[in-house]
């Protein structure tokens, strides 16, 4: 399950999006709330013409217009661009850390690991410890799977509720596969059998398990 991840990175984003306006409200003016709002509400039409129109006061009010740019534009590259200068430029604006996830996000897709791996660990937000789940993803991707399985650990420890949870297993499970190591895999997978309330895909479960044990016992 751990393969879907733009559909993840979206629902992601949308969430840090939240904690980013519960951390700023009180620092930008209403036009710039207006182009938030239109934004994560798909009017990406209105959400342009308040950018046009838009007068940042403040350095908070600069780093989500230039944010919001950034998003808009459809070139990958050109994107990339205007959200390094986000994270160049405001560094300590939360926005900063919310254009890391993107540009992370962008370099994960693009199948640019190590500059995916470089950027989530520019991360320092605590609120954000999703970067562990997509940390661990991308050392998958790579080939790493200890890394995988280290940083998928840590994203299980650190989160009590996420989407991710359920995934994050089972990229635990997977990456153990890849390295011969079926008795663990089982473990992780029995692990997550003891907690119900994670399973979505039992059916992928029982596959991963049951191929697991089969490969023991062929041993």
């Amino acid at each position: 399950m751990y393969y879907k991840i733009k559909k993840q990175l979206c629902l992601l984003l949308f969430i840090l999006t939240l904690f980013a306006i519960s951390g700023l409200n009180a620092a930008i003016g209403t036009d710039i709330q207006a182009i938030i709002t239109s934004y994560e509400t798909g009017d990406l039409d209105r959400t342009a013409s308040l950018l046009r129109a838009s007068q940042p006061e403040n350095s908070d009010e600069k780093a989500i217009v230039l944010y919001y740019k950034a998003m808009l534009t459809t070139e990958a590259g050109d994107a990339q661009i205007l959200l390094q200068q986000v994270v160049d430029t405001y560094p300590k604006n939360q926005y900063a850390q919310k254009a890391l996830y993107e540009l992370g996000s962008l370099q994960l897709l693009d199948r640019d690991y190590d500059k995916a791996l470089s950027t989530f660990n520019k991360i320092t937000n605590p609120d954000f410890s999703d970067k562990h789940y997509w940390l661990a993803n991308t050392y998958f991707q790579k080939g790493d799977y200890s890394n995988a399985i280290a940083s998928a650990n840590q994203f299980i420890r650190l989160t009590k509720s996420s989407p991710q949870l359920e995934d994050a297993y089972y990229l635990i499970a997977d990456s153990y596969i890849n390295l011969d190591q079926y008795n663990s895999t089982i473990t992780i997978l029995k692990k997550l059998l003891t907690q119900p309330k994670l399973i979505e895909d039992e059916q992928y479960l029982r596959y991963r398990y049951g191929f697991a044990a089969e490969m023991l016992n062929l041993r």
